[in-house]
């Protein structure tokens, strides 16, 4: 959002700095006008219903940036639009903080740019899985620790051709966000059937 109190500026332009690899800002829709645009639109505090002159993303900033004309009324005016972008499925930490920067820019009749800057902040949540495998239980032999606390995480001694091996494998998430399509994989090692 832009407020302009005189209601007249020139050279209006938002650009919009996405963190990455939260997000990736070249997903964005840059099609005009807006009322065909799936990602951009005014936001219902606009009052000039403008049009932007382009709408660009910028891969090597991760940016969005919209250019808008030249702006001439006689009271004060909001300039407003709302930017819907989705999460990217790119790894990232559990609960990262991260800054998402507005920089607008405009020029008075003299063609001096004013520009200011505003941080939001975001914390965003991850799935982060800890995984452990431990004997749960055999025929023979001596588990170490004895698996009466889970996870199981026990070892095995004294075990020998023939006898039977339970293992148990556990999978916890930890994070702040739910984990997808989550696959388990123990390969067989030499010597276990």
């Amino acid at each position: 959002s832009l407020e302009i109190p005189s209601g007249d500026t020139n050279g209006v332009v938002f650009e919009d700095f996405f963190p990455l690899p939260v997000f990736d800002a070249t997903t964005l829709d840059t099609t005009l006008p807006l009322a065909s645009n799936t990602d951009i639109s005014l936001d219902p505090s606009d009052t000039l219903g403008l049009t932007p002159t382009s709408i660009t993303t910028n891969a090597a900033t991760n940016s969005l940036t919209i250019n808008w004309p030249d702006i001439t009324t006689n009271t004060p005016q909001t300039l407003s639009v709302l930017v819907n972008i989705s999460i990217t499925d790119d790894p990232f930490a559990d609960n990262l903080s991260l800054a998402n920067l507005l920089q607008v820019s405009t020029e008075n009749t003299q063609a001096q740019v004013s520009i200011g800057i505003n941080p939001v902040l975001i914390d965003v949540r991850a799935p982060r899985l800890v995984m452990s495998k431990g004997v749960l239980a055999a025929d023979q032999g001596t588990i170490t620790p004895p698996p009466a606390n889970l996870p199981v995480d026990g070892d095995i001694t004294g075990v020998d051709s023939g006898d039977s091996i339970d293992y148990q494998l556990t999978v916890e998430n930890i994070g702040g966000a739910p984990a997808y399509d989550v696959v388990i994989t123990d390969p067989g090692v030499t010597g276990l059937s």
